[in-house]
């Protein structure tokens, strides 16, 4: 009896360390994502800005042969909007990649436990936010498609 104990508590151990050396891979490749993210955000940040400061003497340029439908500087806004929107994503990863690599000191499941809370958080809201930005798309090309209509008329 006393030899199946050990035996199982090998195992657990054998289990644990393999889990701990996944999640500590995939905490490395949450970090480059999360790095990633961070450079695309403040080029989205970047970008925003010019169109919300440039954009009223970029609209003194649009002749009638080249008409914007809307005012860039709305379009820097709305960019400013996606670009906020994407920052709680590089939160979720980073976080996550941060306990990863506290495994490596303290092994106890609270911290597996909060890695996994991280990436579901993350993945959840990547999901709403592909649903939101799917029908943001639609709806901007079933408008561009009734007023193109509409003006032909």
């Amino acid at each position: 009896m006393e030899e199946l104990n050990d035996t199982l508590q090998e195992q657990k151990t054998l289990i644990q360390e393999d889990i701990i050396a996944h999640v500590q891979a995939i905490g490395k490749w949450y970090k480059f994502f999360a790095v990633i993210s961070i450079i695309g955000v403040a080029f989205m940040f970047i970008c925003s800005i010019i169109m919300l400061t440039m954009g009223s003497f970029l609209n003194n340029f649009v002749t009638d042969a080249n008409p914007y439908p809307c005012p860039i500087w709305l379009m820097g806004l709305i960019y400013l909007i996606f670009t906020c929107a994407v920052i709680p994503l590089i939160v979720f990863l980073m976080r996550a990649s941060n306990i990863a690599q506290t495994l490596a000191d303290d092994n106890n499941e609270l911290l597996i436990a909060n890695f996994l809370n991280n990436t579901r958080k993350y993945w959840k809201y990547y999901g709403i936010y592909t649903i939101v930005m799917l029908v943001l798309f639609f709806l901007i090309i079933l408008g561009t498609i009734i007023v193109t209509i509409a003006s032909m008329v």
